[in-house]
């Protein structure tokens, strides 16, 4: 009787482990903008930087910056001149990914990323 109380806990138990490993390795992948981001903060914020200015050059049309920005799940501030962005770690610290620019009519000018991070 004992063993089938322990086959009884322990099956859904392990069901729900497996569920949960297939969703987090079924999550779709990190944008390529950010991923791989190394942890270090200096390092961090100088090729986040050098990231944002290869994938968006001056010149950059805003649709096409705000739309690649949004699909890398930035949210576009109000103002229309920069994005943000949370990028989790572990134990309650988190990472904030910006990106900046100026207008110039509808392109993108001395546009720049910007890291705060604990």
């Amino acid at each position: 009787m004992n063993i089938k109380r322990r086959y009884g806990i322990l099956i859904p138990v392990v069901a729900v482990g497996l569920g949960m490993l297939t969703g987090f390795l079924m999550a779709p992948g990190e944008s390529a903008i950010v991923a791989g981001l190394p942890n270090d903060p200096d390092q961090m914020a100088v090729e986040w930087n050098d990231r944002v200015r290869v994938a968006f050059p001056d010149g950059t049309p805003l649709a096409t910056l705000g739309s690649q920005l949004q699909a890398a799940k930035f949210t576009v501030d109000d103002s229309g001149l920069s994005a943000s962005r949370q990028r989790s770690k572990l134990f309650a610290c988190s990472d904030m990914l910006f990106v900046r620019w100026s207008t110039d009519g509808d392109q993108a000018k001395q546009i720049e990323g910007v890291v705060f991070s604990c």
